[in-house]
Parts: C-alpha cells; sequence; structure tokens
C-alpha cells in the first residue's frame, strides 16, 4: 500500500490502525476475527451518515480516482508471491503516527492547533519501540488527537 500511495492525483492514501478511530464500518467483524481488510474513507463531515448525506453533496471525481487507486491496489497486491497476512495482534503504531504528522502538517494552514498535533505526533514516533509499536497510553493520545482534530474540522 505504501508503495502505491500517492499513485492517483486526488487520493492521499494513508496507513492509519483501527485501534485509532472507532469502528465506522463493517471492518469490524474482519478485524475481530483477524483477517486484513482495508477501510477507505475520505473522512467525517457534519453530514456523514445523517439524512443530509446525499447524493449532490458527494465528490464525484474524488469516487472515480479512489475506484482507479483501489483497482491498481488490488491488482498488484493479487500478482505478488508473497503469503497472505493475518493482522492478529499485530499493530504498526509507527506507521499511524507518521500519518498523523502528515495529516497535522498539511492541516497547519487552516487549523490553529495543528502544530501542536504534529509536535506532539514527533514526540510519539520517537517513543515508538523497535517493531514500531507505543504503549497502550501512547495509543490513548493518539485517539484523543485524532478526535481533536475531527473537531477542529468539524
Amino acid at each position: 500500500m505504501d508503495e502505491i500511495a500517492d499513485a492517483e492525483p486526488g487520493v492521499w492514501m494513508r496507513r492509519l490502525d483501527a485501534e485509532i478511530v472507532p469502528p465506522l464500518s463493517d471492518y469490524a467483524a474482519f478485524w475481530s476475527a483477524g483477517i486484513a481488510f482495508v477501510f477507505l474513507t475520505c473522512g467525517r463531515w457534519q453530514h456523514y451518515h445523517t439524512p443530509n448525506d446525499t447524493p449532490e453533496k458527494l465528490d464525484y471525481p474524488k469516487m472515480a480516482a479512489l475506484a482507479r487507486w483501489l483497482e491498481r491496489w488490488t491488482r498488484d497486491t493479487c500478482a505478488r508471491s508473497e503469503p497472505r497476512i493475518r493482522f492478529a495482534n499485530t499493530r504498526d503504531d509507527a506507521a499511524s503516527v507518521r500519518t498523523l504528522i502528515a495529516l497535522t502538517q498539511a492541516l497547519e494552514p487552516i487549523a490553529p492547533r495543528a502544530a501542536l498535533g504534529r509536535r506532539l505526533a514527533e514526540s510519539l514516533l520517537a517513543r515508538c519501540d523497535a517493531r514500531g509499536r507505543l504503549a497502550k497510553a501512547d495509543l490513548q493520545v493518539i485517539q484523543a488527537l485524532m478526535h481533536e482534530l475531527e473537531s477542529d474540522l468539524g
């Protein structure tokens, strides 16, 4: 996924561990069973999952770009010779933190607290162990940071 993250203009693909956001979709059953999944989202906004979330508010060009990216990722993944991956008790907190750093950097011009969030994320990255994992308390800090970022954008 990382290799083609920026392959499609208009699509900003980054990895974020499922523990960082609350279950927002039907991926929870796959996650609980240790089955690999990809959750694609354009984020939440004021109309997300409400009666006001209607077709005229959809970004059809972005949806088309996302479909092209997903097709490429699926084809590339199927062509790989590596064995399938199981995610039982596996986390990559460092990837999640790097995503938060990139997100906060992009938000700094429009969200006043984004620079503070970036510095916090950078300090979390420095605390990752050799396997890229953080302590449980640090995971809660990431969750709080995500919540704050969403609140700022609300």
